[in-house]
């Protein structure tokens, strides 16, 4: 399978006023749903990550993945997310790897199947159980898990402006021609100057937040990067026309990919608990 090609591309709008108008919408009930917690953080991921996978899976399709496959992936999602809500992040990761494990059997028959296209049971479902997992983990979730996303929205809506604005080198043409240095180099500022905003609410060390939060902006700008070589791997613009000026949910939703597997296991591996009956 070859790179991007523009004669196959299928293009969303991407004006300023439709990116606008479209945060507009999906934020407040986003930032509702995880303030809410429970079952409503619950349904937030799992309805997400699910027409994200519907959208991966399309990708993938069009790489010669089946799409026995790509159902079972989404069903998948929808149990890993009720696990770890019941169970912790340990059960999440358990179905999530059965899950990988039953895509790659199902798949094995099938040649020319792309080995990423196999890994989306990971790719989206990490970072789902992740967000479940963080928000209801302790008191302190709903804290890690609103700044993880703040830095994030506010390192992509940083980014685009200020590439807009400056314009200047490109920070990876072959991958997302439309970003720029100027426009990565914003994103972290940005980040950064909310982290510090950020822990004078919480009351956190305001270094330390800066710095995690800028941390963040660097995965999350990565994160963004890596979706779009899928893309361009596989010969698409936008992995789907949901979300207007944005693409897909899957373009929506690319830059918390790695954010949040990251923020997760870092303080898993601090000891936080991982499944409800750890000491």
């Amino acid at each position: 399978m070859g790179l991007y090609r523009p004669d196959r591309v299928h293009t969303a709008p991407s004006t300023v006023r439709e990116r606008l108008i479209s945060a507009m919408v999906l934020t407040p009930f986003a930032v509702i749903a995880v303030w809410l917690g429970g079952w409503m953080t619950v349904a937030l991921a799992v309805v997400c990550g699910g027409m994200a996978m519907l959208e991966w899976g399309r990708l993938g399709h069009a790489a010669g993945f089946t799409g026995d496959a790509s159902v079972l992936q989404v069903a998948g999602l929808g149990v890993a997310g009720l696990a770890t809500h019941l169970g912790g992040l340990g059960t999440g990761l358990a179905v999530t790897s059965l899950t990988a494990l039953l895509v790659v059997l199902v798949s094995w028959s099938r040649r020319g199947t792309p080995w990423w296209a196999l890994f989306g049971a990971y790719y989206i479902g990490l970072p789902v159980i992740s967000f479940i997992w963080l928000r209801g983990s302790d008191d302190l979730g709903l804290s890690i898990l609103l700044c993880v996303l703040l830095t994030v929205w506010i390192t992509d809506t940083a980014a685009f402006f200020v590439g807009r604005m400056i314009g200047g080198r490109r920070l990876a043409p072959r991958l997302s021609p439309s970003k720029t240095w100027a426009g990565s180099i914003g994103g972290l500022a940005a980040a950064a100057l909310f982290g510090v905003v950020f822990a004078g609410f919480v009351q956190a060390p305001k270094f330390a937040v800066a710095a995690l939060s800028a941390l963040l902006s660097i995965v999350a700008q990565i994160g963004d990067l890596l979706e779009s070589a899928i893309k361009r791997r596989v010969g698409v613009k936008d992995s789907g026309m949901l979300i207007p000026g944005h693409g897909g949910a899957l373009d929506r939703l690319d830059s918390l990919l790695l954010a949040l597997p990251i923020v997760a296991l870092v303080l898993a591996l601090e000891g936080r608990e991982v499944v409800p009956w750890a000491s």
